[in-house]
């Protein structure tokens, strides 16, 4: 990911709300600034489903989704399980109880401890 491109990602959040509605637009603005080359995160339509895109950004923008995952993978099992997941891909089913979750907490929920498949 280029210092440009994700300048560009850190200005865009900047003049949004911390918590940002998740459609399409910022589904391609997560793809194409932060996670490059990695499984796109947290793809959603859904205007219920909410991101902290300014969490999701610190988190990943020096080490990109694919390689938290890579380090994650050459580390003893037991130290993987005590970690605290990284943001993944998650299921329909992982979905469904976070959009149940996001709607009974105002929105608010979004940071799925999705199992780490290595």
């Amino acid at each position: 990911v280029s210092t440009r491109e994700r300048c560009s990602v850190w200005e865009y959040a900047n003049r949004l709300n911390s918590w940002v509605p998740f459609s399409t637009d910022h589904c391609m603005l997560l793809d194409e600034g932060i996670t490059k080359g990695s499984p796109t995160v947290l793809l959603s339509s859904n205007p219920v489903v909410f991101v902290n895109l300014r969490t999701f950004m610190l988190r990943n923008t020096s080490n990109s989704v694919e390689a938290g995952v890579r380090k994650r993978s050459e580390r003893g099992a037991q130290e993987k399980r005590s970690e605290s997941a990284t943001l993944m891909p998650f299921s329909q089913k992982n979905m469904n109880q976070n959009v149940a979750a996001a709607v009974k907490n105002d929105g608010k929920v979004l940071q799925p401890r999705a199992p780490l498949v290595a």
